[in-house]
């Protein structure tokens, strides 16, 4: 199978090799000019898609913000996977994405201001139709120090734990979103980073994207 991944920095170029791996040709275009070296001699570049899209059987997107290209792809037919222009403002338009976790019924935080507690990222993996168990829950450690020192480093240590879909904080979280979900054409992993204290469990941001746990 010919597979094209489109990648804003070179996050899907594991992905990629792991394809290799599996017998099937693989193309990586990368989006920023300034992850242009990323996976050289590790994955096929592409200076641009266009020009492989019609000889593609699979078009993988490894972020959101392809709408562009998601449009275009799909009017030529191609199977594609990764992202969906709803999802992508979902995610990328912190506003919108508030309005709607807070639609299905999520709390979200009054103020630009985190709230204080325990951070974790609720994620499944939606099939188009429904959700594919197992789900997990991912304790992310951001910080680039012990005892929650440093700058934040978006993830230091991660460790992740399987979860079952009669658990209640998937019930009161990323459940609630399947409605939503169901109008869009994404095909892949949902997450959610929520904050758990006393006062309950508050939606911060949610994603659909391919990450690194998918490889």
């Amino acid at each position: 199978m010919k597979v094209l991944i489109l990648s804003e920095k070179g996050n899907g170029i594991s992905l990629g090799q792991r394809l290799m791996k599996e017998n099937h040709d693989v193309d990586i275009f990368i989006q920023d000019d300034r992850y242009s070296r990323a996976g050289m001699g590790l994955v096929n570049k592409a200076e641009s898609w266009r020009p492989l899209v019609s000889s593609a059987d699979l078009v993988i997107a490894d972020m959101a913000g392809f709408t562009k290209e998601e449009r275009a792809i799909r009017a030529m037919g191609k199977a594609y996977f990764g992202s969906s222009e709803l999802t992508d403002m979902m995610e990328l338009d912190s506003g919108k994405g508030a309005a709607l976790l807070k639609g299905v019924g999520m709390s979200v935080p009054a103020t630009s201001a985190a709230p204080v507690g325990i951070e974790l990222n609720v994620g499944g993996w939606w099939n188009g139709r429904g959700w594919e168990e197992p789900f997990h829950y991912i304790f992310v450690d951001r910080k680039f120090l012990v005892s929650d020192l440093g700058p934040d480093a978006t993830s230091m240590c991660s460790v992740m734990i399987q979860a079952e879909r009669s658990n209640r904080l998937l019930r009161d979280t990323i459940l609630r979103m399947e409605p939503f979900l169901s109008r869009t054409l994404y095909r892949g992993p949902v997450g959610l980073d929520v904050v758990i204290n006393e006062h309950g469990i508050c939606a911060i941001r949610a994603t659909a994207h391919i990450n690194h746990s998918i490889e």
